[in-house]
């Protein structure tokens, strides 16, 4: 999921250039990846499921990939974009998250106990609440310019 997020922001840079064939071809291209990763394991046993969801995920690296090396060529680099400062302060963020979220996680699987469906609901929430609110939280603390951006756009809809 982490690759197809940033896959997406990548076709739309190609798409503000006009440049449509840019990324269809590299589309066509990992096509033939995800081919090749689904049926290499059919040579040694039958076809799973589970190869063909790593299949799709090799796809989905190898075209995020693909595509920022492309636009690396293209741009220059984005170095000059303040990338490489939002993506570590990003990273941060999400590795803090991640711990708090597991650690929450773990602290109400004794939910269970509610019952199956409300037990899991206890769990998921929670630890969802505490995902949002830790990287959010982290963003602001670590001022990520971004937030900027995120605010104007709330203001622009309330006033709308």
């Amino acid at each position: 999921m982490t690759f197809a997020a940033i896959d997406q922001p990548l076709i739309f840079a190609f798409y503000a250039r006009k440049d449509t064939l840019t990324p269809a071809l590299v589309g066509l291209g990992c096509i033939g990846i995800y081919l090749i990763a689904a049926l290499v394991p059919t040579l040694f046993r039958p076809l799973l499921v589970s190869d063909l969801a790593l299949a799709n995920s090799i796809q989905w690296i190898s075209h995020a990939l693909i595509m920022l090396w492309l636009l690396r060529r293209h741009l220059g680099g984005l170095s000059s974009y303040g990338m490489r400062t939002l993506i570590v302060k990003a990273i941060a963020a999400t590795a803090v998250m991640g711990g708090a979220t597991a650690l929450v996680a773990w602290a109400l699987a004794p939910a269970i106990h509610f019952g199956h469906t409300a037990g899991h609901l206890i769990i998921v929430g929670g630890a969802g609440l505490t995902a949002v609110l830790v990287y959010g939280a982290l963003m602001v603390i670590l001022r990520v310019q971004e937030l900027d951006l995120v605010k104007q756009l709330i203001g622009s809809k309330r006033l709308a």
